[in-house]
């Protein structure tokens, strides 16, 4: 007889959000409404990526660190509006290295996996929410047809990822987590019929 192969148990969402907290940033942008959304540090030199539309017509760009209460300036080095993602830099880049998330394999999430999202809704910095994929292959232009106005943003993605973890404005450009704890999307938009959230979240694989 054969023994079954033994799998180890995924860590708890408490160690994985400990670990994911440090990496994700507040950031502040100043226009004519002051702005507030999420990012994810991809590089410890302070390359950050986030939503589009949380940088979008920014005059300045300040960035919260989990590990100070100091605001950080920040460029934009890179934007997709229809994509609805975005890449900025702390500048000048820091002196010390800072913590990142890593990028998994957002082709391996199934239905039902279990999901973490981090973020700041409503500037409530580094809020932990968890919960399930609900489906695969949202189409951002299906998105934007039933969510209209009231989507937080409707990205021209043909392949979203819908979850039901809590999130709302301000989780945009936050990430969503798999159980290994690893980045396997982009938060982006949220259904909404009164501005709040009602269990239906997007996000950018």
């Amino acid at each position: 007889s054969t023994t079954p192969l033994a799998h180890s148990a995924p860590p708890p969402i408490s160690e994985i959000a400990q670990r994911a907290i440090p990496a994700v940033v507040t950031i502040t942008a100043m226009r004519k409404t002051q702005g507030l959304g999420s990012g994810v540090i991809i590089r410890d030199t302070g390359l950050i990526v986030t939503s589009y539309h949380v940088i979008d017509g920014a005059k300045s760009l300040k960035v919260g660190l989990a590990s100070s209460s100091q605001s950080l300036n920040a460029k934009v080095i890179a934007g997709d509006a229809r994509a609805d993602v975005a890449l900025i830099q702390i500048d000048p880049k820091p002196a010390s290295p800072l913590p990142t998330l890593t990028i998994g394999d957002s082709d391996r999430i199934r239905v039902g996996d279990t999901v973490i999202a981090v973020g700041n809704p409503f500037g409530f910095r580094h809020t932990v929410t968890s919960g399930i994929i609900s489906s695969r292959g949202r189409s951002g232009a299906t998105v934007a047809a039933i969510t209209g106005s009231q989507s937080e943003n409707s990205p021209d993605v043909e392949d979203l990822l819908q979850f039901d973890a809590a999130i709302n404005p301000g989780n945009s450009g936050g990430p969503l987590l798999n159980s290994r704890g690893e980045m396997i999307g982009l938060n982006a938009a949220i259904f909404s019929q009164s501005g709040g959230f009602m269990g239906i979240g997007f996000a950018i694989p």
